[in-house]
């Protein structure tokens, strides 16, 4: 995956947690507690992302190891998991922009407790994962590198969601879902036609 994929797929996996990160960034925060916010979101999105392509890569070797002396079946099973990973990515993508229309206008986004933040955390990186085992079923060799991408992408978004929060109110964090979600489509294409091709 190029340099501009990885870009690409850290700005559509980010749009949850910019969403998120404007929404507690109303609020205000010191500079110290806005890096711990943004790593805890860029890290998780990261850990659950190549998380996700290893149990993909790891489904894929299990079952590869099954049907290893019918060569076909090897072939068709390798397009099948591809276009599965490329209909996972598509699902991600409908998804962001179906929230984006379903989703109400709120305030500023509050926690309490380090559970509350765990929760938060987990429910705008599950895209991620899912992304993960799309991603992985695809047999993709630079699980760390897009990881890695992917993670200082999120990391850059949520610091600005963070503290460009009060300044940018709703509209950004709103608008950004349904953009992520048109790449996450892109990129299942892109997926599609790689396999079929």
């Amino acid at each position: 995956m190029s340099l501009v994929e990885t870009v690409a797929l850290g700005l559509a996996l980010g749009a949850d947690s910019l969403s998120v990160c404007i929404g507690m960034g109303m609020a205000g925060m010191r500079l110290y507690r806005v890096l711990k916010l943004a790593l805890l979101f860029s890290v998780t999105q990261g850990v659950l992302l190549v998380g996700g392509a290893k149990l993909a890569v790891a489904l894929h070797l299990l079952l590869e190891g099954a049907l290893m002396n019918r060569c076909e079946l090897v072939q068709g099973f390798h397009i099948a998991l591809s276009l599965i990973g490329a209909v996972i990515l598509c699902l991600v993508g409908i998804n962001l922009i179906r929230d984006y229309f379903v989703q109400e206008q709120s305030g500023p986004i509050s926690y309490k407790g380090r559970a509350a933040l765990l929760f938060l955390t987990l429910s705008v990186s599950m895209d991620a994962f899912s992304s993960g085992v799309g991603l992985g079923m695809s047999e993709m060799k630079v699980l760390i590198s897009l990881g890695t991408g992917v993670t200082a992408v999120i990391f850059v978004m949520s610091f600005f969601g963070l503290r460009a929060g009060h300044h940018i109110g709703r509209f950004i964090g709103r608008t950004a879902e349904p953009v992520g979600g048109v790449i996450l489509i892109l990129l299942a294409i892109r997926l599609v036609l790689g396999t079929l091709l």
